[in-house]
């Protein structure tokens, strides 16, 4: 039943041009997307639309890399399309700078570097960070932080109590 909702939903959402059944090969366990539907996980064999396609692969580990591929009814048996990428996939690893407040002489560490003593200004990858502080009179704590950039640029601001 559930196959049939993805070939039913294809066939109101994909572009013009026969249809038919594709067996999908690739990193075992990737995700495939096409327009924006959720077809299944590799391996599978799914209806898509026939021409040129970009597929949305997204590996086991979150990596999403976009796989174009001709799909071709020519011959009149069921194709096999490798989506394997032409390399591995790549994350983007996006900097920033990040300005820490809290109380002066607050002491910071950021996933088990020490980074210095508040106030503080740090450049950090974005994502999730542990961050450990020592308060000045000797408290201790430590928190998980996901650290984002605008697209303008601007500094992260963490405050630390």
């Amino acid at each position: 039943m559930y196959t049939l909702g993805i070939m039913l939903a294809l066939a109101l959402t994909a572009s013009a041009g026969e249809r038919g059944m594709v067996e999908l090969a690739g990193e075992r366990g990737a995700t495939v997307v096409l327009d924006g539907i959720t077809l299944g996980v590799l391996p599978l064999t799914v209806a898509v639309p026939e021409g040129v396609q970009t597929f949305e692969v997204i590996s086991r580990t979150g990596l999403t890399t976009y796989v174009t591929r001709e799909v071709s009814f020519a011959d009149g048996q069921t194709p096999s399309v490798n989506l394997a990428g032409e390399g591995p996939a790549k994350e983007e690893v996006v900097t920033g700078t990040v300005n820490v407040f809290g109380q002066t002489g607050t002491k910071v560490w950021v996933d088990g570097e020490e980074a210095g003593t508040i106030p503080l200004v740090l450049e950090l990858t974005q994502g999730s960070h542990t961050i450990k502080v020592q308060l000045p009179d000797g408290t201790e704590y430590d928190l998980n932080k996901e650290i984002t950039f605008d697209a303008k640029g601007a500094p992260f601001s963490l405050m630390l109590n």
